[in-house]
């Protein structure tokens, strides 16, 4: 799969315009695949191109992307979740500029609620407001809510108490769908994230069954 383009083209990885600014997040994905095991900085550069392409041009929807795609190559390449996630924070700290400011302070605010309350429909609703956004499919309250999600899981990358990856994935899955927010975009993100980090055996057996 590293080094495939998975049928999607640069400018537009999933044959459509982003239906929200925020939506062009969910496009970042695909990028980690496109250029092989060490090529981080490309895919991000790729990923921020991505996002002016699909006419996203305020600064914290291109940030984002960058990291979101990363974060998801730094995972598909073997390192674990903790990890990938502080590089994705430590990267936007060489960004200057109020976009990437409020991108790492969003981060800390979720990440700061996910350690206290993991896997809270409360804490995970609370973050818009907490952030003083009103728009709920901004680039940073998804950026957010997607943090808090991915930060939910163990720390170690294992599955704690959940018995298995697949109970873990739906557990993460259901908690990012089923907020106040952007839920399509928020979800998107985190299954792109633990899919790339696990592979199919976080599905569970249903959905791994489908052809």
């Amino acid at each position: 799969m590293l080094g495939g383009t998975m049928g999607r083209t640069v400018a537009m990885p999933f044959g459509m315009e982003a239906s929200t600014p925020a939506h062009a997040l969910t496009h970042a994905a695909p990028l980690a695949f496109q250029f092989g095991l060490n090529a981080r900085a490309r895919v991000m550069d790729a990923a921020r191109e991505t996002a002016i392409i699909n006419d996203a041009v305020d600064t914290d929807v291109m940030y984002a992307s960058g990291a979101i795609a990363g974060l998801v190559h730094d995972v598909a390449t073997g390192k674990c979740l903790s990890h990938a996630l502080n590089r994705a924070y430590n990267g936007l700290g060489i960004i200057k500029g109020e976009a990437a400011t409020q991108l790492r302070a969003s981060f800390r605010v979720a990440s700061a609620a996910a350690f206290s309350q993991p896997f809270n429909a409360g804490a995970i609703n609370k973050l818009a407001s907490v952030l003083d956004i009103k728009t709920p499919s901004a680039a940073v309250p998804v950026w957010a809510q997607a943090i808090y999600a991915l930060t939910s899981v163990p720390a170690s990358g294992g599955i704690g108490r959940h018995g298995s990856f697949a109970a873990l994935f739906k557990r993460t899955i259901d908690l990012a769908a089923g907020h106040n927010g952007d839920r399509v975009a928020v979800a998107t993100i985190v299954g792109q994230v633990m899919g790339a980090a696990w592979g199919p055996k976080v599905l569970p057996p249903d959905l791994a069954a489908r052809p």
